[in-house]
């Protein structure tokens, strides 16, 4: 069986037994975006008729089941060139009424890991160890190099869950700083909101932390001018003149 491993955080790309698959090794787009929707469902099944809507919903039934029969076909024999049959797929399984990708043995996602070592660092935020849940923070934010999928950034089928990490990005900065900032370590307080701004730049509550980080780093400065660059964001944003 080959090892996998893929990256959606910044930009796609898939990893077979340490291998860099190339670009040119995807027949088509069309089978790349399979691949890319039953990842964003993974160890789920999605139906012919969902992956048609998504895919050809232009072709007629019998062409766009055909299609994607044979993008199937491919991206089973992508994943794994040493297969016999496709059918015999250890990754793209046919369910009764559709497929489902099979991550569980031997393919690593990156967005699963972030995910991962986010929880671990809640976990051990509540059972009261911050040092660790800091390290569980900073294992995780190396594995978040951007938005969840970007070249399929208007791909209905992309968004939910793009913004579920997202949003878990943030969730994560907000709880770094805080620990940082209780620890005594207002300038790494900072450097998090700062992240967080720099991903949701009209975000109230962070502009608030960061204001009460710079004046307990003793920068009254910086506090009142994060002041009057939350109320010109915000301005902006409402169309206040």
């Amino acid at each position: 069986m080959a090892r996998l491993y893929v990256q959606t955080l910044g930009g796609f790309k898939l990893w077979r037994d340490d291998e860099l698959v190339l670009p040119h090794a995807w027949k088509t787009q069309k089978m790349r975006s399979l691949f890319a929707i039953l990842l964003t469902w993974r160890n789920r099944m999605l139906t012919q008729d969902q992956l048609i809507e998504w895919l050809w919903p232009d072709l007629t039934p019998g062409s766009a089941r055909n299609s994607l029969r044979v993008a199937v076909s491919h991206l089973r024999r992508l994943l794994e060139p040493s297969l016999e049959r496709p059918s015999d797929s250890s990754f793209v399984h046919t369910e009764p009424q559709g497929y489902r990708l099979d991550t569980s043995c031997n393919c690593r996602v990156d967005a699963d890991e972030f995910e991962a070592h986010y929880r671990q660092g809640v976990a051990a935020e509540r059972g009261g160890d911050p040092t660790a849940a800091l390290t569980y923070y900073d294992a995780a934010l190396t594995r978040y190099h951007g938005v969840y999928l970007p070249d399929d950034l208007y791909a209905d089928w992309a968004m939910t869950e793009r913004e579920r990490l997202a949003n878990l990005c943030l969730e994560l900065l907000e709880r770094q700083a805080q620990l940082l900032a209780d620890r005594g370590d207002f300038q790494g307080a900072i450097q998090a909101c700062r992240r967080i701004l720099e991903r949701a730049p009209c975000r109230e509550r962070t502009y608030r932390r960061l204001m009460r980080f710079h004046y307990l780093n003793g920068d009254r400065g910086a506090a009142l001018a994060t002041y009057e660059r939350c109320c010109t964001v915000l301005a902006d944003e409402l169309g206040v003149e």
